[in-house]
């Protein structure tokens, strides 16, 4: 056989393998000639994963880039997706997205530059990990999602420019994922149609997507902050309303903990207070100074309490309530889906 044979015979198995769009077609991976590219199957610290499938793209090309996010999620929450997994489930591909839910969060959500959620493809089921991600690296919130590939009706990916993944389940709900990144989009379009998803498999209680307890993986009721099966407590809504209202950047800080957008916001806040209290004092004919200690006998105490206090009152409806607002909306959702009041750390220990 000559190099121009050899040519040929890649050029047939690209077009037969690799046809759908420049989407990975692996359902026939294990009928290549000569019975060679057997499927890569191994276990890495009690994860079953497909390194064939996971650390490709959807040309089939391996790809650093793709293996480094990877082997990166699987050290951070490897010990979680232990606990989650089936011993016989097997990790297909793994990668960030964006929960849609609904116009108004999407507008909130379009310009934040990092995923709230890795998306973990296993042959049996979606997992969803609600994480922050930042520079500093990803950070797992404690809320776990989970879908069987038997509880999913239809599942297709939208819109090649900005590629939305579309899920609707047995049980009449939807949901659906964004921010996906191009090459992302392609693989997962190809896993769909690959043959590798159990999607004859057994179908759930629930027939469509759940949230999980991270303790005890018992189904969460939703809107109910306490676990039926072990107790574990949740931030709830109430909670986020009161710290949001009464404590500077207190939405975020309740949500992520003493994150960079917590400290932000509260600094932000802290300072609109302080300008806006010393713009109105000004405005209202109060001398400044007098409020720095010096005595001012055109104002007397009767005088100044009242315009003190009026100044709070605008001050807060006009400027920092409408950032309250908008960080109550941007949270609501990360708490709806489970944040755990204990620290993790703690959770993980009293869970081994």
């Amino acid at each position: 056989m000559d190099a121009s044979d050899g040519a040929r015979i890649w050029e047939a198995v690209r077009e037969r393998y690799f046809s759908r769009a420049g989407a990975w077609c692996v359902q026939n991976v294990n009928a290549l000639p000569g019975g060679g590219n057997k499927p890569e199957l191994t276990n890495r610290n009690g994860l079953r994963i497909r390194e064939d499938v996971l650390y490709r793209d959807a040309e089939g090309k391996e790809n650093l880039a793709i293996r480094n996010r990877a082997d990166r999620a699987l050290k951070i929450l490897g010990p979680t997706l232990q606990r989650i997994l089936k011993p016989d489930e097997t990790i297909l591909y793994l990668f960030g997205a964006e929960s849609r839910r609904g116009l108004l969060q999407m507008i909130l959500r379009r310009f934040s530059f990092f995923a709230d959620t890795l998306l973990v493809i296993t042959d049996k089921r979606i997992v969803a990990l609600r994480v922050w991600s930042g520079t500093l690296g990803m950070k797992w919130t404690g809320s776990i999602r989970s879908v069987r590939w038997a509880d999913v009706s239809n599942a297709k990916v939208l819109n090649p420019l900005i590629p939305m993944f579309n899920l609707r389940f047995r049980n009449g709900t939807s949901d659906g994922y964004w921010k996906i990144r191009r090459y992302d989009a392609r693989k997962l379009d190809g896993l769909l149609s690959s043959g590798l998803l159990d999607l004859s498999g057994e179908q759930s209680g629930a027939r469509g997507a759940a949230a999980l307890c991270p303790r005890c993986l018992q189904t969460l009721v939703p809107r109910k902050y306490r676990c039926w099966r072990c107790n574990l407590v949740f931030k709830d809504e109430k909670g986020l309303w009161l710290r949001a209202l009464f404590i500077p950047g207190g939405a975020y800080l309740y949500t992520e903990g003493l994150g960079a957008l917590g400290i932000l916001s509260a600094g932000l806040e802290l300072f609109i207070l302080v300008v806006s209290v010393l713009v109105f004092l000004a405005t209202a004919g109060v001398p400044l100074p007098h409020f720095f200690g010096e005595r001012d006998t055109t104002v007397g105490p009767g005088e100044a309490v009242p315009i003190f206090i009026i100044s709070l009152v605008l001050m807060f409806i006009f400027f920092l309530l409408p950032l309250k607002v908008l960080a109550i909306l941007r949270c609501k959702p990360h708490i709806r889906d489970f944040i755990p009041e204990r620290n993790l750390s703690e959770l993980n220990n009293s869970v081994g």
